[in-house]
């Protein structure tokens, strides 16, 4: 059974407990309300009968003294007491069709009864009527005893058993009434209570029930989640019934099957990635050990070479020497132009040379750099000088506070001075002319910071990170350059454990920063 079906079969019965509850509540509520109304109408009616048994007395007396004297008042109160008679008789008329209307029943003793007392009644009146003829003055007492002795004795044979049947009969109906609704209210308690037991009885086997049905499947489905979750792929759920549940369980079942062929697949992709990048790796550790084999191979034959050619580069530039030392006329000023090219060339490939030899043995993990105490300030003076050569149109502005230009760095006088000189010719070059370069020098927590600031045509972003790669040169370089430069500053600067650092943009200009480690006091005088 589907358990939303359990649900409404539990619903439904519970429903008709209830309505059958309602209805046997409803029906001894409505045996209660008719007892009720026949007590009332009962006890209206013996009200009645007392009442008109006190006005046939009073009747009676009220006659008898009409009859002896005859007095206004009391004929006015003879004739209301037979008004109320009489009016006691129709109401306890209409309350007897009520009672027959309540009962539906077609007992008609109460009617007759009542047709019996009028016609005594009747009877009475007719008596009292010979008693006291119209126009005749009153009567004595003696004159009255045979008619009187009639009255009398037709309300005591007759009237009078009458009405007692008739008040003996509506207090009995009384009693019997309120014993009925005493029994009805008693059965209605037990009723009530019963019912309620029951349906709290009911309400509770079902609801353990349906709980029982319910959370068996669920708390397997719970522990079934748990396992799965904890990488138990294999664990499985009893299925249960054919209901929700059960269609569930079996759901579940199925996705963890699902879930374990896929982590099996999964595992068998893994193992054979773990084998392909295993000898990828392999394959990747070769050929960087092959690289680095190469690269070695590389530095150590740009170092041979750059030392190789220092040595026919010297003589070529002192052979050249030589002949333009002559005294002689033996050269023409052609030849002697050439020797000069020559000797300017072999000046300049000697630096380049010298530059390439001092690359390579950095990256080598050589540094060959001589260093002592240098201020950085007087440093930086002789360098401006030098560089002011280069373009005397610019304008070259060293600028920091004293604390800055006195430090002291450990450096090679030389090199410091090479690399200066590569940033203050690149600042140069690129600059209009006229154009105004600035040096500024800062110290904080032990570390100088030199700056080189231009103003010039910049350095595209996407260029930036390869400036200090070997012979790269940017887009909007000028013709002349060998791309060492930077190579070249950056190298010299890390061989005195430093570091050279560079922002630009593009026709804004280019800021270039050389930090080093101040040494002793970190200031002179």
């Amino acid at each position: 059974m589907q358990f939303r079906t359990k649900i409404i079969t539990f619903a439904v019965v519970l429903s008709i407990g209830a309505a059958a509850c309602a209805t046997v509540t409803l029906a001894l509520a409505r045996g209660i309300e008719r007892g009720m109304q026949s007590v009332t109408l009962a006890e209206d009616k013996l009200a009645l009968y007392l009442t008109m048994e006190a006005n046939v007395s009073d009747l009676l007396l009220l006659q008898v003294t009409a009859a002896a004297a005859d007095l206004p008042e009391t004929l006015t109160r003879l004739a209301e007491t037979k008004d109320a008679v009489r009016e006691d008789i129709d109401t306890i008329r209409g309350i007897a069709l009520k009672e027959m209307q309540a009962r539906d029943d077609g007992d008609m003793t109460d009617l007759e009864r009542l047709d019996q007392i009028a016609v005594v009644l009747d009877a009475v009146d007719a008596s009292f009527l010979q008693i006291a003829p119209v126009g005749l003055r009153p009567q004595s007492f003696d004159d009255l005893a045979i008619p009187l002795g009639i009255a009398i004795d037709a309300m005591d044979q007759n009237l009078a058993p009458l009405i007692d049947i008739a008040v003996s009969k509506e207090a009995t109906q009384v009693i019997l009434a309120r014993n009925e609704i005493a029994l009805l209210t008693a059965r209605s308690a037990r009723f009530g209570t019963a019912a309620g037991a029951l349906t709290l009885l009911a309400a509770i086997a079902g609801v353990v029930a349906l709980l029982i049905a319910f959370m068996r499947p669920f708390n397997a489905l719970l522990e079934g989640a748990a396992r799965l979750a904890d990488g138990h792929l294999g664990f499985r759920i009893p299925e249960g019934q054919r209901d929700e549940l059960g269609r569930l369980s079996r759901d579940f079942n199925a996705m963890a099957a699902k879930l374990e062929r896929s982590d099996l697949a999964l595992r068998a992709e893994e193992e054979d990635l773990q084998r392909r990048v295993a000898a990828r790796t392999a394959e990747l550790e070769a050929a960087n050990a092959r690289l680095a084999d190469q690269d070695a191979t590389r530095r150590r034959f740009l170092a041979d070479v750059s030392h190789e050619l220092r040595t026919p580069l010297t003589v070529m530039r002192g052979e050249a020497e030589v002949a333009l030392r002559a005294r002689d006329n033996a050269l023409s000023a052609n030849a002697r132009e050439s020797l000069k090219s020559v000797v300017e060339q072999s000046e300049h490939m000697g630096r380049l040379v010298d530059d390439l030899l001092f690359v390579a043995r950095r990256e080598a993990g050589e540094a060959p750099v001589v260093t002592q105490p240098v201020v950085i300030g007087t440093q930086l003076h002789r360098t401006l000088a030098d560089a002011r050569q280069l373009s005397p149109n610019a304008t070259l502005l060293l600028g920091g506070e004293a604390p800055a230009l006195n430090a002291q760095v450990e450096a090679d006088p030389g090199r410091l001075h090479q690399l200066m000189m590569v940033l203050l010719d690149n600042a140069l070059r690129y600059s209009p002319n006229g154009g105004d370069v600035q040096v500024e020098v800062a110290l904080e927590n032990r570390i100088v910071a030199v700056s080189v600031r231009d103003h010039g045509i910049g350095i595209p972003s996407d260029e930036l990170p390869h400036v200090f790669d070997r012979f790269v040169r940017g887009t909007n370089a000028l013709p002349g350059g060998t791309g060492l430069g930077l190579p070249v500053a950056k190298a010299i600067a890390e061989a005195h454990g430093g570091a050279l650092t560079i922002e630009s943009t593009q026709n804004v200009g280019t800021c270039v920063t050389l930090t080093l480690g101040v040494v002793g006091e970190g200031v002179t005088e």
